[in-house]
């Protein structure tokens, strides 16, 4: 499993909740749980979507507006 906004294989183009602006990308927001939380093996987490209802694998990504000063998550979808 890997994440292609880690890998670099894809952009994360995602819109503020708040106001619509364009957001920053700060990483998984794992990266953040702890001081060394960034040099810990990866969790996969699992995810249900909704639109076929089956589980797979993705990295939540942190987000930041620095429009608004909001900050979200997201997830993205992982390939094997």
């Amino acid at each position: 499993m890997f994440c292609p906004v880690c890998n670099g294989m894809q952009l994360l183009q995602e819109s503020c909740p708040s106001c619509g602006g364009s957001v920053q990308d700060y990483g998984r927001s794992s990266d953040f749980a702890g001081p060394y939380a960034p040099y810990e093996q990866i969790e996969f987490d699992q995810h249900q979507t909704s639109s076929n209802m089956q589980n797979q694998f993705v990295c939540k990504h942190l987000l930041f507006c620095p429009s608004c000063g909001q900050t979200s998550e997201t997830v993205v979808a992982e390939y094997d």
